[in-house]
């Protein structure tokens, strides 16, 4: 009987938490099993337009996923491979696809007007 390693992808969401907060993102810290999809969520309770997503690993500045400028609209930002998203009203959901050890580190989500 052969052991089977398990990897685990860890996602750090930074400026989480609703508390008065303008843009907030949940969950707050993520440990997934690497090959499952993991949806993290980003919420705003101004009247941006304009939302964005930016993953940062460890040692790098941060590169821009995906936004969207309206709420019909998303386009494609530095890298978009293994990620989705999907835009509401007021939030924009960031999909990491089948999560990789590779998409470790803080995820950043921001908005304007």
């Amino acid at each position: 009987m052969g052991s089977r390693a398990l990897c685990y992808v860890a996602l750090c969401l930074l400026g989480t938490g609703p508390a008065h907060a303008e843009i907030y993102q949940t969950p707050a810290f993520l440990l997934s099993r690497a090959g499952r999809d993991v949806t993290l969520e980003c919420k705003q309770n101004l009247q941006f337009n304009a939302m964005y997503w930016y993953p940062q690993a460890p040692g790098q500045g941060l590169r821009l996923i995906y936004y969207s400028t309206v709420e019909k609209d998303i386009q494609k930002g530095d890298i978009t491979e293994g990620y989705s998203v999907s835009r509401e009203e007021k939030g924009l959901s960031l999909t990491v696809k089948l999560a990789h050890t590779s998409q470790t580190g803080s995820y950043l989500c921001s908005g304007s007007a």
